[in-house]
């Protein structure tokens, strides 16, 4: 029986997962400050 995944292949996500976790701060900045603190209005059901 062949494992579907590989160690190899889940330490790879696992790197990518945090390379992208160090780049989460400065990806929230700028979209927290366009967001100004208020809540889009809710859409309307069509």
């Amino acid at each position: 029986m062949e494992l579907p995944i590989e160690h190899r292949d889940v330490t790879t996500i696992m790197g990518l997962l945090g390379d992208i976790g160090g780049d989460v701060p400065a990806i929230r900045r700028p979209v927290e400050e366009d967001d100004d603190g208020e809540e889009a209005p809710p859409e309307a059901d069509a």
